[in-house]
């Protein structure tokens, strides 16, 4: 259809509820623990990536925006393993690796001339 979006991981997680029971709707969360949700989700992290990321755009250009965006599995593990002491195994870390050097080659941090 046109104008519709599906989602892989939302058809999942409605698949996980029936099949669990758990339920998949609102009235399964407290009201306050779905507006904080709401404010963090919606608010604070969808504006502000869109704003830091023109932001970016009109700094840095695009090409380098787009490459430098693609170091976000490379943060996340690093922050989870550090905050929340998840372990990372070795293909996790040379996958890390060879995304970082993708990035830097990428975005001309090392010209080769």
């Amino acid at each position: 259809m046109p104008g519709c979006r599906f989602s892989c991981s939302g058809a999942l997680l409605v698949l996980y509820g029936i099949i669990s029971g758990a339920g998949v709707g609102l009235s399964t969360v407290s009201t306050q623990e779905w507006l904080l949700q709401l404010a963090v989700q919606g608010i604070a992290v969808g504006l502000g990536a869109g704003f830091l990321y023109g932001y970016a755009i009109r700094a840095l250009g695009a090409e380098i925006t787009s490459a430098i965006g693609s170091l976000t599995p490379v943060c996340a593990t690093v922050l989870a393993a550090v905050f929340l002491q998840e372990s990372v195994e070795l293909f996790t870390l040379l996958g890390l690796s060879l995304v970082t050097l993708g990035v830097i080659a990428a975005s001309g941090l090392i010209c080769t001339r």
